[in-house]
């Protein structure tokens, strides 16, 4: 499939933006750093935004008339 480094390529920045996360969560959490818990929950937004991307691949690989 054409698309299919595309897919790989989306998993590999989604589970990296992922993990970051997850990191900025837990480590604003032992710090009371409420800058670095904001910043986490804009790498939130990039993970949704990264789960939307992978739903659109998804969607271009159907063959419209199945």
């Amino acid at each position: 499939m054409a698309c299919e480094p595309n897919r790989v390529r989306l998993l590999c920045m989604l589970s990296l933006t992922f993990v970051f996360f997850i990191v900025e969560v837990v480590v604003s959490r032992m710090t009371s750093s409420l800058s670095m818990l904001s910043d986490s929950f804009h790498m939130l937004s990039d993970v949704i935004a990264l789960i939307v991307a992978l739903v659109a691949v998804r969607f271009a690989e159907k063959n419209p008339f199945d």
